[in-house]
């Protein structure tokens, strides 16, 4: 990613990527379902409406915002079970994560988990929403007693 990254910013017209096609995307998706659940998490991932195809942006986008909600989940929410609805409409695409909040762990692995990173995921998934081609957005924060993380990308 970080290579796609700098390559893009070196050269923005050189990066072309092929559209992303329905099945790929919800493989794209399970996969990271999947890993959650290697690492310990619970997780279930359900879909919702007529899947179209999406840009190489869109679904990297999408994927990143469900990658960042789970790590998240793992540092904050240790244990915890994951909910991600896909829920594709006429002119966009959905992706709404949720998990119970939970008191911030105190001692052990998930302390230093939840200390680690820069603080910036959330932040990076609003801008790269944001710069979606058609426009996109992303929303973190507290709903009731669950922390939500909601993105959407608009279709044409």
């Amino acid at each position: 990613d970080a290579r796609r990254a700098v390559a893009a910013l070196r050269d923005p017209d050189a990066v072309v990527a092929a559209p992303v096609e329905p099945e790929a995307f919800a493989v794209s998706l399970a996969d990271l379902i999947g890993a959650h659940r290697a690492l310990g998490g619970a997780a279930a991932l359900t879909a919702t409406g007529s899947p179209r195809r999406l840009s190489a942006a869109q679904a990297a986008a999408l994927r990143r915002a469900l990658q960042e909600a789970l790590s998240n989940a793992r540092k904050h929410a240790p244990g915890q079970p994951v909910q991600a609805d896909l829920a594709w409409q006429d002119d966009r695409v959905t992706l709404r994560i949720t998990n119970p909040l939970t008191g911030s762990p105190t001692a052990g692995t998930g302390a230093a988990l939840a200390r680690s990173g820069g603080g910036h995921g959330l932040e990076g998934m609003r801008e790269r929403f944001a710069a979606l081609p058609l426009g996109g957005t992303a929303t973190a924060g507290a709903e009731g007693d669950r922390f939500a993380v909601t993105a959407e990308a608009r279709l044409a």
